[in-house]
């Protein structure tokens, strides 16, 4: 039991909020008498209540931002690991640079099967799975290129070549 500052009665602890400032680890006031108290004060101060919802609005955001850099640079890594263990390297033109680069499905079926995934799907799966063969690193060129059109210009040339 504890007595609750405001409204003077004995209550259970249950009915206090938690506090880490105090020893007992709960709130000098009961629930329902804070409840009151907080709609008494934002009623006769609006901007304090706007302040204190922009300060939890930039607290948000400031964490959101630090959750998607940590899963950007983990969608990366994984992506470079896929990349790396497929070839690392456009296997038509020899493009390197990763942001060209993208998994493509050797006998083709790749926009069925991207359907069956999210965004990291893809890369999970192949990493789950073991790297499975029927896949092979291309620029994105040298995909889409082969996806319109059935070839890729890079093929034609090194045949006139020779």
């Amino acid at each position: 039991m504890k007595r609750c500052i405001r409204c003077k009665q004995d209550l259970d602890e249950s009915e206090f909020g938690k506090c880490k400032s105090y020893k007992d680890g709960l709130t000098y006031d009961c629930l329902k008498c804070r409840k009151i108290h907080f709609a008494d004060y934002y009623s006769k101060n609006p901007d304090k209540k706007k302040q204190k919802y922009e300060k939890q609005l930039a607290n948000h955001r400031k964490h959101q931002k630090t959750i998607n850099e940590k899963g950007r640079k983990k969608w990366r890594e994984r992506r470079e690991l896929c990349l790396n263990h497929y070839g690392g390297k456009c296997a038509c033109c020899g493009e390197i640079r990763y942001e060209f680069l993208a998994i493509d499905h050797i006998n083709g079926g790749g926009n069925q099967e991207r359907k069956n995934y999210s965004r990291n799907g893809f890369v999970s799966f192949l990493i789950k799975n073991n790297f499975p063969e029927g896949y092979r690193v291309l620029c994105h060129n040298c995909n889409l290129a082969i996806g319109f059109y059935g070839y890729c210009p890079h093929t034609i040339e090194e045949q006139k070549d020779k």
